[in-house]
């Protein structure tokens, strides 16, 4: 099996997008989840697979809950065991 590794760049042309969709990763030896907001592109299922079987590294637009604008962040596949993706939610912690 040929584990090379590559380097994807998934970053959205237009960053002032709405945010497309939550990334759930875990990563090696963590215990919780890490959550990424993403602007552009939806990942499939056979890029995820891809991306893990390939160990790559790809280059993500991203967001953060109460911080204006994205950023890019660059996630190594080849630390993640699990990754899904679902929907966006408006609020994802709300207490009332």
């Amino acid at each position: 099996m040929n584990h090379e590794r590559s380097h994807v760049d998934a970053c959205a042309a237009d960053s002032e997008t709405e945010p497309s969709c939550l990334l759930y990763l875990l990563p090696a030896g963590r215990d919780r989840e890490v959550i990424l907001t993403l602007h552009g592109p939806v990942p499939g299922p056979q890029d995820l697979a891809s991306w893990l079987q390939r160990r790559s590294v790809v280059t993500l637009t991203a967001s953060r809950e109460g911080v204006e604008g994205t950023f890019a962040v660059t996630v190594d596949f080849g630390h993640v065991l699990l990754v899904r993706t679902t929907a966006p939610t408006l609020t994802r912690h709300a207490t009332f």
